[in-house]
């Protein structure tokens, strides 16, 4: 393993770098290498030499991060030419038989000429970088105009384990996403664990990408895998499947899953089909868009092959993943014949069936942002989503299709988040510490994260958000009135008592609006101005019925009530009293004009929000009779593969009792002796 430097001109922190890597590293103590250290631990370099060598068999083999240079002594056992790069002199003097052919140096800034290598390899490298952009474009330079490109590194929403000296962990699509910008095609996989992505690139055009295409997931060839995609889609096998065989795959493990990359800038529609072999024995098969269940197919013994087709799920820009999912675990199915059709569709189709509290939040604050600015806009813990994945991006709710359309640029929108996320605009970072300069971004926006920091940090968080905005700060949450603080008790109580969010609201307590408005109100300049959303009366009412429909595993009834909801509801759910506040912080005094557009987002005082919009107008949507009659639909289904179930099992049980009984008789009419010699007599027959 490799490291480099924080800048291109930071000596100290070039010399820190190298320090990492030492005995305590290869080791173990600082890294999760056993304590009998690398030399013992180091990866079988012979599958990675074979296919290299295959496809780029002549030229300068480079390797960055060479560790103790095994795989540059291999590579130069097969008689080929090889160099091998690291930061760290204890590394390099580790095994003296490849030191002549072992140079210490920075992987971001190659001592190379340009064009000189056939072959740059980039093994658990990039991870170690604080700049591996840097570090590719320099591998882009030394790279010959047919060469190889090949490297691997962890997703960091599969790898589970603290590594110190990790500094730039990224999902696969940020990595996909910085070769292309360098000119290069890129064939990818997950191999061994699903944290494993592996990549090869070579520029855009060149033989060498057409051969690099034929790698797969674990082969190398013009056979067609088990799932085929047509459109922008990109597919292929993530973890839990077995060998290829005729076409299908067996299922392996607790869960098996399909990577969905969508490397268009907006979402996209797909429907998938396959077929799902029979089992000897009973199971479910539920299929996942991530945390959203799309169907559950009943498996039984008394069907050979059973066809399916999902319904259509829309999914934003990065990668996602299909899930399958046997309940109960343990029946291994066979998975063949997967198609997945895909079209780009809008941002509009997407965000109305998201989660109705989701969308009423950013919705207001696309509206409000939109009124203000067309720069740069920061989205603090932007992630829209759960640990299965996001749902949108901040970009779905600022951006359509005209205004992207009519602009020279789109608007630059970036997210940040404790947890990662897998779209290439994402960055990992805490709240209270955003790794950009001074002034960065026309507006930042963070909504609902106040209410999830302890105390002593909110303070720091909201200088935070003012250090890096230029112009306005967005900020919505929860806030501490006896209205909220009931209705939160309330559903605590009842049907949201396990809900995260509810808990940690209660354990850290909900912020004041005195928090925000205190904070800024002194400074020279500043405005604040407030924006209800989520009338307290239909959000308490929806989390209930939301939490009746979350029971039907059923992501289409669930999409289908958020849409209905969404459409019907949102204005006039911009009411007092509010679930959640919206605060905009405006650096300068806002226009007569933008302060008069801002004000008819929200309704006229005299409006009665209760009699505006409830739920018995949703209900009288045309939508809603054919919402509940696929619920039903649903039940039922479900009854009768329960009555199925309990037939079949009825059926075995009487054939069990039967056999039971003749064993009876078998053994009070014949000895146990010549039951025993008539056993050994057949098993002799046999062989």
């Amino acid at each position: 393993m490799g490291a480099g430097r924080g800048s291109s001109d930071d000596s100290s922190g070039l010399r820190r770098q190298r320090l990492l890597y030492d005995h305590d590293y290869f080791h173990g103590k600082t890294s999760g290498y056993p304590p009998e250290g690398y030399a013992r631990a180091h990866p079988d370099w012979k599958p990675w030499i074979e296919l290299l060598s295959a496809l780029q068999p002549q030229g300068l083999w480079l390797e960055l991060g060479c560790a103790y240079g095994y795989l540059t002594e291999a590579v130069r056992g097969s008689g080929r030419r090889a160099v091998g790069l690291d930061l760290s002199g204890y590394a390099l003097s580790q095994h003296p038989p490849a030191r002549p052919f072992l140079v210490q140096g920075d992987a971001q800034e190659l001592p190379f000429a340009g064009g000189c290598a056939r072959v740059v390899t980039l093994f658990d490298l990039l991870e170690h970088l604080p700049d591996p952009r840097a570090c590719l474009r320099e591998a882009v330079r030394v790279l010959h105009p047919d060469g190889l490109m090949a490297g691997a590194t962890p997703d960091p929403l599969h790898f589970r384990r603290p590594e110190p000296t990790h500094c730039f962990e990224r999902p696969p699509s940020f990595w996909i996403s910085a070769l292309e910008e360098l000119d290069l095609a890129v064939t990818y996989r997950f191999s061994v664990t699903p944290y494993n992505f592996q990549f090869l690139a070579a520029f855009k055009g060149s033989p060498m990408a057409e051969r690099a295409a034929a790698w797969k997931h674990d082969y190398t060839g013009p056979e067609p895998e088990f799932v085929s995609a047509s459109g922008p889609l990109e597919v292929l096998p993530r973890w839990g499947w077995s060998a290829l065989e005729a076409g299908s795959r067996d299922m392996q493990g607790n869960t098996s899953a399909l990577y969905l990359l969508n490397r268009l800038a907006g979402p996209v529609r797909f429907t998938t089909r396959f077929s799902v072999s029979s089992s000897p024995d009973f199971t479910t098969l539920r299929v996942r868009a991530g945390s959203a269940a799309l169907a559950e197919i009943h498996v039984d013994s008394e069907r050979k092959t059973i066809p399916v087709e999902l319904p259509s799920v829309i999914v934003p820009t990065g990668g996602h993943h299909l899930i399958f999912e046997p309940l109960p675990l343990g029946p291994r199915l066979r998975i063949h014949d997967v198609e997945i059709d895909s079209e780009p569709c809008s941002r509009e189709d997407l965000v109305l069936g998201l989660p109705f509290d989701l969308y009423q939040r950013y919705r207001l604050a696309a509206q409000v942002g939109s009124r203000l600015t067309r720069g740069p806009i920061l989205d603090v813990g932007g992630l829209l989503g759960d640990r299965d994945g996001h749902l949108a991006t901040t970009a779905d709710f600022f951006r359509d299709a005209k205004t992207d359309a009519e602009a020279d640029a789109p608007v630059r929108i970036r997210t940040t988040d404790l947890r990662h996320c897998d779209h290439p605009e994402h960055a990992p970072a805490p709240a209270w510490e955003q790794p950009f300069e001074d002034a960065s971004f026309d507006l930042v926006l963070s909504l609902d994260v106040l209410e999830h920091l302890e105390p002593e940090r909110r303070p720091g968080f909201l200088s935070e958000l003012d250090r890096v905005a230029r112009s306005f700060i967005l900020i919505g949450a929860p806030f501490s009135t006896p209205e909220v603080e009931r209705t939160e008790a309330e559903l605590a109580r009842g049907l949201l008592d396990t809900r995260r969010f509810l808990e940690e609201h209660r354990t850290l307590g909900l912020p004041s609006h005195d928090l925000v408005e205190e904070h800024f109100r002194d400074r020279p300049g500043y405005e604040v101005h407030r924006f209800p959303s989520g009338y307290l009366p239909r959000w308490r009412a929806m989390q209930v019925l939301t939490q009746h429909y979350f029971q039907l595993n059923d992501a289409t009834s669930m999409t289908a009530l958020n849409r209905l909801y969404n459409r019907t509801c949102y204005v006039p759910d911009l009411a007092e009293p509010a679930y959640r506040t919206l605060f905009l912080i405006s650096k300068t005094p806002l226009p007569d004009g933008q302060r008069n557009s801002l004000a008819a987002l929200v309704p006229e005082p005299g409006t009665d929000p209760a009699s505006a919009c409830g739920l018995s107008e949703m209900a009288g949507d045309a939508r809603f009779p054919s919402l509940h009659q696929r619920v039903r639909e649903l039940l039922q289904e479900r009854d009768e593969a329960w009555l199925n179930t309990r037939f079949l099992i009825n059926e075995r049980q009487k054939l069990i009792r039967l056999l039971r009984r003749e064993i009876r008789r078998l053994r009070n009419e014949v000895p146990l002796w010549k039951l025993a010699g008539l056993r050994l007599r057949d098993k002799l027959r046999r062989r």
